[in-house]
């Protein structure tokens, strides 16, 4: 409340008291901050829009144009006003919002295609409003439960060509994960996708990994009543060639929660 207060009536430039800020401003802020997270948006779109090959490179254009943006926006809002005053930057961001939102819906394509194959699941057909219904009022259900008693996080943090990180990457980034399971004190099980993931988190707990051997399903049992799981990675990669299912991932999930609650 005293940040809102601070806000509404912040002092304005030239005065010693403060002046409230003109209700049609206000209300365009909050549009702003509930819209403000576009940047995310455009990231994940074009991640799932390009191939595997060209992803790191469309995502490095993507951060250039973000950063040009960002150098050009001051000397764009300038010359607006020297052309048009004061409203004229914020007239010209609207309606460049506008034709950036005509374009992507006219040749964007991608986002007008219901997926369906053997790497895009099925389209669901719920609603947000439905599903955050049914997670509230059936929170006993594995998967309302598991989003709210679940961390996720990563054996390697850094998008490494072919995803294929080095030995050293993978060292590096175990004494973040190390770091994080020790700050983890109710600590019960943890899912670990694919061989590499499951290797790093035995090398986290100390373990030499060629002790445990990874196999999809399996449950292993470690230090301090610790289990670790065995998945497949869940990856287009895997998923275009038959090496796991959504089926085979919810059976791994579900042995996962027996054990805990056995």
């Amino acid at each position: 409340r005293r940040l809102v207060r601070r806000e509404i009536c912040r002092p304005q430039p030239g005065m010693d008291k403060p002046h409230p800020i003109p209700l049609p401003q206000l209300i365009a802020r909050l549009i702003q901050g509930m819209g403000g997270g576009t940047i995310g948006v455009v990231q994940a779109y074009v991640a799932d829009a390009s191939s595997p090959d060209q992803r790191t490179k469309s995502l490095g254009s993507l951060s250039a144009v973000t950063s040009l943006g960002a150098v050009v926006g001051p000397a764009f809002g300038s010359a607006m006003i020297a052309l048009g005053g004061r409203r004229a930057p914020g007239i010209a961001a609207a309606v460049l919002a506008l034709l950036v939102a005509a374009f992507a819906h006219r040749f964007l394509r991608e986002s007008h295609e219901l997926r369906n194959s053997g790497t895009y699941a099925a389209p669901s057909t719920t609603s947000s409003r439905t599903a955050l219904l049914r997670v509230l009022s059936h929170w006993r259900e594995p998967a309302p439960r598991l989003i709210m008693d679940a961390r996720i996080t990563h054996a390697v943090r850094c998008a490494a060509p072919g995803d294929l990180p080095e030995p050293g990457e993978v060292k590096s980034c175990g004494v973040y994960l190390a770091g994080e399971l020790g700050a983890l004190p109710n600590l019960r099980a943890v899912l670990a996708l694919g061989v590499l993931a499951h290797a790093a988190v035995l090398q986290a707990c100390g373990i030499p990994p060629a002790r445990t051997r990874f196999s999809h399903g399996a449950i292993h049992g470690l230090p301090d009543g610790l289990m670790l799981a065995d998945a497949h990675q869940v990856s287009r990669y895997d998923g275009a060639g038959g090496r796991w299912t959504g089926e085979m991932f919810e059976a791994v999930v579900l042995g996962v929660l027996r054990r805990l609650e056995a």
